[in-house]
């Protein structure tokens, strides 16, 4: 299915995703939005969420603004809720906040860091490359423990959260995505580049190898959705 489709058919049609059992509405439909159960264009309609939730509109209405607010969903005067679109803009937008927040963040967390810390970070990124991306969804979540790992701990937990929703918009964006060899040998390469700034205790090399890895993982979605716009070529053979 396309992440560029508007209105797209959900999975099961006729069934509405629930996300993980328990949680707030807000929570359980961020869930779904963020491990893919609705398609980017996907109207969301008030009365249907709060039939599947089994609650009234009013805690819909509200987990609907909180999404709009974060970024996960686009309310129309006329149209009413959707999943926000992807195009190449948008992730453009997003890469550049992740990558700006992470610069910021690091820079902290490389005078702060415990020897603790880097043992951990050092076997998760053991992990991530044994793992050699045969298992997207298992990278996924190295990934993200090796990331959360650098960034949770900041004193400025405002800059964490927006890091954190826009790194979910990222999860939505990737999902299902192949990451070509070329990326998945320069992933390895950062993450070991950031391991060697943290080592070394040096802020701002920490900070701009974290900058550069961000905007690495955001060029090659970017291109991807390039590809998917750009015209098929016509054979005049």
């Amino acid at each position: 299915m396309s992440l560029m489709e508007i209105d797209s058919p959900l999975k099961t049609p006729g069934v509405l995703p629930r996300g993980p059992p328990g949680g707030t509405v807000y929570e359980r439909l961020r869930h779904a939005i963020v491990e893919g159960e609705y398609a980017p264009g996907q109207r969301l309609k008030v009365a249907e969420l709060a039939a599947a939730y089994g609650t009234s509109t009013n805690p819909v209405r509200e987990a609907l603004q909180l999404l709009h607010g974060e970024g996960f969903v686009v309310i129309d005067v006329n149209r009413g809720a959707r999943v926000r679109s992807i195009d190449q803009a948008f992730i453009r937008d997003v890469y550049e906040i992740v990558a700006e927040m992470e610069a910021y963040l690091i820079r902290w967390f490389a005078s702060a860091c415990t020897r603790s810390d880097l043992e951990f970070l050092r076997h998760t990124q053991m992990q991530i490359e044994e793992l050699a991306f045969k298992d997207l969804s298992e990278f996924g979540r190295l990934d993200m423990a090796f990331h959360s790992t650098m960034y949770r701990g900041h004193y400025n937990q405002r800059a964490f959260t927006i890091w954190l929703n826009n790194r979910s918009i990222v999860k939505v964006v990737g999902k299902d995505s192949d990451i070509s060899i070329k990326r998945q040998q320069d992933i390895i390469t950062e993450h070991q580049a950031i391991l060697g700034a943290l080592t070394a205790q040096d802020p701002a090399r920490a900070s701009e190898e974290a900058r550069k890895h961000a905007h690495g993982a955001g060029l090659q979605i970017v291109e991807r959705y390039r590809r998917q716009a750009a015209p098929i070529p016509v054979s005049r053979e």
